[in-house]
């Protein structure tokens, strides 16, 4: 059965150097290389984060090169998992 789901987030827009988001104990986020493709492994509340993440960055005032670096689970004391980089100029 087809549900149709909407999302909605509203944020205050932290300029163009500064994006902020906040993470639970239960964000599950791992990255791995299988047979030389990156996968990322998410559960639903690392789903719902990375996606606050992507609307900021696609809605917001960041400037081309912002960038952040992503922990393992979204935890600042883990280790980095993987870097998102704003790039216009992609393609």
């Amino acid at each position: 059965m087809d549900r149709k789901l909407k999302f909605q987030f509203e944020f205050v827009d932290g300029g163009p150097r500064s994006l902020d988001y906040e993470t639970t104990d239960g964000d599950k986020a791992s990255i791995s290389i299988e047979d030389g493709v990156p996968v990322l492994y998410v559960n639903r509340s690392a789903c719902r984060v990375l996606a606050q993440i992507f609307a900021k960055l696609a809605m917001g005032s960041h400037v081309d090169g912002f960038h952040l670096h992503l922990e393992e689970n979204l935890d600042p004391d883990r280790g980095e998992m993987f870097r998102i980089i704003l790039n216009d100029l992609c393609g």
